[in-house]
């Protein structure tokens, strides 16, 4: 999955199971990359959060650090695998 805002661009590589009739769930995640075309990115951090869907969606997710060139802005964006309801969608967060 890849999520970008055109400063800080993040993606990662997941396995996740559509259970039809019960809970889904994110089995593994990997291969995390963040770049910028602007500024500079940290090394990327991933985890899941919550394995298995249950109330809400399964969730991993990856944040790194955004620094502008010339300091003029920071912060840490987020990328996030939802998964439930027999789908799965990404959402980002960039603050």
């Amino acid at each position: 999955m890849k999520e970008s805002n055109g400063y800080l661009h993040l993606q990662f590589r997941a396995n996740y199971t559509l259970v039809n009739g019960a809970a889904d769930y994110i089995s593994w995640v990997g291969n995390g990359s963040a770049s910028s075309s602007w500024g500079s990115a940290s090394d990327p951090h991933l985890s899941i959060v919550r394995r298995t869907e249950s109330g809400s969606p399964a969730l991993a997710q990856m944040g790194a650090q955004y620094n502008g060139f010339g300091g003029t802005i920071s912060y840490t964006g987020y990328a996030f695998l939802n998964v439930g309801g027999n789908t799965a969608w990404s959402s980002r967060n960039f603050n």
